[in-house]
């Protein structure tokens, strides 16, 4: 124990009993004065050494320091007395302590001093204890946490005696901090996944909720008068007989479970919660309560259900593919032998048809070239909305576009009786998809025609900036009002006078406006009654890419062709009697070609050992497989058997884009669709087998 120093004027110092100090034994207390005999004055030093061997025992067993401090009314402080375990609460020995005085509190964190001096001046003038928390810095530069609690005295002469005891908090200061490091995280935890905590007590129907329980109901916190009634109020009716159903599975099987229900807040807003709950028992295994979560999952909800009405939509778009698909390959495949023969008749020289039999065989030709329309037209539709068209975005000059439309229409001006006027001059590029604008301008010129009146005019307008380029489709015809206008680009709309006296499908328009907005493009219309109409097509301008470019090589003069070319064997692939009635009559204008039918995969592949094709025409589906299964075995076959290779055309009602993509992909050559032209078809053939030499 340190010793209490002398007073500065050389007398014995005030020795209060010191904190903690033992009380004398009962019966046996210490004598009210002191003894004036020596055996009286040992027996009492004896006492005395005894209690302050009990008191330094005391405070060898308490982890911290006892101090005293004094503050005498002159101002003068000091610390007569200190001892323990000073090293653990100052890093300093008691001594040390004692020996600085009130200089000691420089060993405080600077940043903590400032509130202990405030709180020793409080105390001072209202003599009350205090205790404080704070840091102190050692001399080693570390920082611990140290607790002081004081007990003042004041004394008649008006000094001022703190008892007081420090110990030091490290320890109990990590946990806390890390008790709240952990609440903090927790907290962070609730706010990111929004978990509230609900607790329902089963006896009463009363209901607790925490704040951010509270929040996901849309309700102020707290609740305290929340019941199990006014939970299943907020409950949406549809969902009211699920949520009571799950709270009695819940305190029947006790086991977490989980449900999900639409709640209306009281500003009428509706929301999604997730509960997850399990039961509150009591040691008999009782259910007393249910404790739970709940979570606001709108927004997944709402993901949830729209994604589930996407796959919806994408199954029932795969199903109309499906469905077109069908009924495109069942309408093109007597179409093919409605047309394919009415061409041939047209076409044969031995035996012409007289002028009234070629007028009918002309409105037959024209009925199925209707109708073949109307089946392309609804097929593209469909491929624009499943953006399934393959539009690409590239240079396209439009003096060659303008030019080969302006071809085409030609015909169709003039049994009309239209004119159509000279292209403008231009060298102005674009950028798009070359079939596709073709597409637009065949459906804007064609319209254009016949939409006209007798003697009237089409012509086109161009306009051109640096970034886009204007080309306007304009006529003379009767023009459309404003709410025609309005419901021109609608699907199967027709308009105009007596507009079913004009062939069409109400479709090419639509067909039209989507692929020109599928190549960045506008399509729009401006028209007045009396005054013809202007279809407006915007797109995005393209620089020339051939300026600067040497020019094309001349391609070299064609072959003469008076010689007859050897014979070629065609195996043709197909199960339906008709088509294949239609391909041998078309192989009968060609004597020099030879045609081997084949009317299922496993035929065909006997066959193609057999004949050593040229040239193989395959349809699509067969009876024992499909085209592309049958090619892929003939390409095996061809590496094994076969001494040469095999070049095959697909030929099919199936016009589907996906699966003609698929049928290149495979190696076909070519895919030709059902109906067949005739002409087409014999110059591909031309093509194909007389460029290929004989074996």
């Amino acid at each position: 124990m340190t010793p209490l120093p002398p007073a500065p004027d050389g007398t014995e110092p005030d020795r209060p009993p010191p904190a903690g100090s033992p009380c004398p034994p009962a019966g046996d207390p210490l004598p009210a004065a002191v003894p004036d005999s020596p055996a009286e004055v040992a027996r009492v030093l004896a006492r005395a050494r005894e209690r302050e061997a009990l008191f330094e025992g005391f405070i060898a067993q308490t982890p911290g320091m006892f101090y005293q401090f004094v503050r005498r009314p002159d101002g003068r402080a000091s610390i007569p007395f200190a001892s323990g375990d000073a090293l653990s609460v100052m890093g300093i020995p008691a001594e040390q302590v004692v020996a600085e005085g009130e200089a000691v509190m420089r060993r405080f964190h600077p940043d903590d001093l400032p509130a202990l001096l405030a709180l020793i001046d409080d105390a001072r003038r209202h003599a009350r204890d205090w205790t404080h928390e704070l840091r102190v810095v050692w001399p080693d530069g570390s920082e611990h946490w140290v607790e002081i609690r004081a007990k003042l005295h004041r004394q008649a002469d008006g000094t001022l005696i703190t008892y007081g005891f420090a110990a030091n908090t490290d320890s109990r200061k990590a946990a806390e901090l890390a008790l709240r490091a952990s609440e903090e995280c927790q907290t962070l935890a609730v706010e990111a996944t929004g978990l509230g905590i609900a607790r329902l007590d089963l006896a009463s129907g009363r209901m607790q909720l925490d704040e951010r329980a509270c929040r996901n109901h849309g309700l102020p916190h707290p609740q305290p008068q929340y019941t199990l009634g006014d939970w299943m109020a907020q409950i949406h009716p549809d969902d009211r007989a699920s949520a009571q159903a799950f709270l009695a599975d819940v305190a029947l099987h006790g086991e977490p479970t989980e449900g999900r229900w639409r709640f209306n807040l009281p500003d009428g807003r509706q929301r999604w919660l997730e509960i997850l709950a399990r039961a509150e028992c009591d040691e008999h295994g009782r259910p007393t309560g249910l404790i739970g979560t709940c979570r606001d999952v709108t927004v997944a909800q709402q993901d949830s259900q729209l994604r589930q009405q996407k796959e919806a939509a994408e199954r029932a778009s795969r199903a109309k593919s499906q469905f077109l698909s069908r009924v495109s390959h069942e309408l093109r495949t007597p179409l093919n032998g409605i047309l394919g023969f009415a061409q041939l008749m047209e076409l044969d020289q031995a035996e012409p048809l007289p002028p009234a039999q070629r007028q009918r065989l002309d409105a037959v030709q024209r009925a199925g070239r209707h109708l073949l329309a109307l089946i392309n037209d609804v097929l593209d539709l469909a491929r624009i909305e499943q953006e399934d068209f393959g539009v690409q975005d590239q240079p396209v000059p439009l003096a060659g576009v303008l030019d080969d439309c302006l071809t085409l229409v030609q015909p169709l001006a003039q049994v009309a009786g239209v004119t159509l006027a000279p292209r403008p001059d231009t060298d102005i590029w674009v950028r798009g998809d070359q079939r596709a604008l073709e597409q637009v301008l065949m459906n804007l010129l064609s319209n254009a025609i016949k939409y006209n009146r007798p003697q009237g005019r089409v012509w086109i307008d161009l306009q051109a900036s640096d970034a886009r380029v204007q080309l306007s489709v304009c006529d003379s015809g009767l023009g459309l009002s404003s709410g025609d206008c309005a419901r021109l680009f609608q699907p199967f709309t027709r308009l105009g006078p007596e507009p079913h006296r004009v062939e069409g499908s109400g479709l090419g328009l639509v067909i039209a406006r989507q692929l020109t907005e599928a190549m960045h493009g506008r399509l729009d219309v401006d028209s007045e009654v009396g005054r013809g109409s202007r279809f407006i097509i915007d797109l995005p301008r393209s620089p020339n890419p051939q300026v600067g470019t040497e020019p094309a090589a001349a391609p070299p003069p064609p072959r003469p062709s008076s010689a007859e070319p050897a014979s070629r064997t065609v195996l043709y692939v197909e199960d339906q009697p008709l088509n294949v009635a239609l391909v041998e009559e078309i192989f009968r204008v060609r004597q020099r070609w030879k045609l081997v039918v084949a009317g299922d995969v496993a035929s065909a592949l006997k066959l193609a050992r057999e004949v050593l094709p040229d040239l193989l025409i395959i349809d699509m589906h067969l009876p024992d497989g499909d085209g592309i299964e049958l090619l892929a075995a003939l390409r095996e076959q061809e590496a094994q058997e076969l001494r040469r290779p095999v070049r095959a055309i697909a030929l099919s009602a199936d016009a589907m884009h996906e699966q003609i993509e698929h049928a290149r992909r495979a190696g076909f050559a070519d895919y030709w669709t059902k109906p067949i032209d005739v002409m087409q078809v014999l110059d591909g053939l031309d093509r194909l087998l007389g460029s290929q030499p004989p074996v």
